[in-house]
């Protein structure tokens, strides 16, 4: 147990540096490599492409998460990265999709971990205040 512990705790942190790497970067790439990094940590991190999460509904890709033994605690990166993906995203559509997957993704992980933290809530409100003036 304590062995699956420390694999996802490294993971989370891989998952992090990439994330912020990402974040960091921004000004130093062209849009063409910004979509270039984001792709290889769906990738990297879901085994999936961003076609993938994009083309299936957030249930669909609710779903598919549920399969992973760390469902929540994915389901947590996930929405980390698609709130990234989003804020990045000039397309309205796309960028609703992405929101309304990030909302599915923290009601579920609210859900299943049992606890409301403060902070989830903030960042639930957000993503409704933006979904709202889209």
């Amino acid at each position: 147990m304590i062995q699956r512990q420390d694999y996802l705790m490294r993971m989370i942190q891989s998952f992090m540096n990439a994330l912020n790497k990402l974040i960091n970067g921004l000004n130093e790439r062209t849009a063409e490599e910004t979509s270039e990094e984001l792709e290889s940590i769906y990738v990297t991190y879901f085994d999936k492409s961003r076609t993938f999460i994009l083309d299936n509904t957030p249930e669909e890709m609710l779903a598919w998460l549920q399969q992973d033994k760390d469902a929540v605690k994915k389901a947590e990166m996930l929405a980390q990265l698609l709130e990234q993906d989003a804020l990045l995203e000039q397309d309205i559509q796309t960028k609703r999709n992405l929101l309304e997957k990030v909302k599915t993704l923290l009601l579920y992980q609210e859900r299943e971990s049992g606890t409301v933290s403060l902070v989830q809530r903030n960042q639930l409100a957000k993503i409704e205040q933006q979904l709202a003036e889209l």
